[in-house]
């Protein structure tokens, strides 16, 4: 069958023509299906505020979203005019907000580490100047641009290390990943960690442990609010380890959309929370400051005996964390 074209139209661009495949084709003729002009690529670049919603709503495929690294042709991703040395003129001056203008739809589960935690004083001690700009640009908290030197891809004095270090990491290339993280980390007092082990051998909790998540050691009866040291959409806290997308699964009556449940809740559907917290002596937490279900909505994170109250501690320890073997009834009514 021949392939079809989906038309879209681009708020101040125009018309993008994106090709899509229809019923079987050879190898080569996807390939041409799929792929997108320059020109075509040039008008999406310049709108990217749109292209999650495309993907989304399945106009556009995660294959045909264009890659603005290493381009000379591509500046207009994240810049709204000419950049100079003193006005970087960027989309989004949250340099976090704006890298995931493409990479929230491509792969917001996969990321190797949390952004936003402010860096201890120590860490900053051990920075190597290029780092601590970053970090300083970042206002002391770790970022995209932390570990990742966007303009080594933008300069042309700089295209020759795309061999090497294809995915731009800063100061690199590097042998392996953990060279990376001790630019960083003291590897002597920064083994690998589970956050979720947080009782020693007598039962005594381990505060350093809690720490990972939390600016202070937490009220274990659940009876003090407690505080994170991420500010904003907690579930970053689990990504960085846990990079499963789409979760927890499903599927959307909505034509190549994902399920999304990291998000709000309706009226209706906080209601029936409340009502099945009561029901089932069970706590399901919302993200603090987004007000959004979050990974410790289902999962509870802690260790089987920190967590002294009956409904927060429910689910600890237990298989895959989950609060509820049955976790869907909680918020959706069958």
């Amino acid at each position: 069958m021949q392939g079809l074209c989906r038309v879209i139209w681009l708020s101040g661009v125009g018309l993008l023509v994106v090709a899509l495949s229809a019923g079987a084709a050879s190898p080569p003729e996807q390939q041409k299906q799929s792929a997108m002009s320059k020109k075509n690529e040039e008008q999406l670049l310049s709108v990217p505020q749109q292209i999650p919603k495309l993907v989304a709503e399945g106009a556009l495929t995660l294959a045909q979203v264009p890659n603005p690294h290493w381009r000379r042709d591509a500046c207009q991703a994240c810049h709204a005019g000419t950049p100079t040395r003193t006005n970087l003129k960027l989309r989004d001056a949250d340099i976090n907000r704006l890298c995931s203008t493409c990479h929230a739809a491509l792969s917001d589960h996969s990321y190797i580490h949390p952004t936003g935690m402010p860096v201890p004083k120590e860490m900053k001690t051990r920075l190597s100047k290029p780092f601590a700009q970053a970090v300083a640009r970042a206002r002391g908290t770790i970022s995209c641009i932390t570990c990742h030197d966007v303009p080594m891809t933008c300069l042309p004095q700089r295209v020759g290390a795309r061999g090497l270090n294809p995915r731009f990491f800063r100061e690199g290339p590097y042998r392996d990943r953990t060279a990376l993280c001790y630019r960083c980390h003291d590897p002597e007092q920064y083994p690998r960690l589970n956050p979720h082990d947080q009782l020693d051998k007598t039962g005594q909790l381990r505060e350093s442990t809690c720490l990972v998540c939390h600016d202070t050691p937490p009220d274990m009866t659940g009876e003090r609010k407690v505080d994170f040291t991420v500010k904003q959409d907690l579930s970053r806290l689990c990504t960085g380890c846990h990079p499963w997308k789409p979760h927890p699964g499903g599927f959307s009556f909505k034509t190549g959309a994902l399920p999304d449940h990291l998000r709000v809740p309706t009226a209706r559907v906080l209601d029936r929370m409340r009502v099945m917290e009561r029901r089932n002596n069970i706590s399901l937490p919302l993200d603090p400051g987004t007000g959004k279900v979050f990974c410790g909505t289902c999962h509870n994170v802690h260790a089987r005996g920190v967590l002294k109250t009956a409904a927060a501690a429910k689910g600890a320890g237990e298989k895959q964390r989950l609060r509820m073997p049955e976790m869907c009834g909680n918020c959706h009514d069958k």
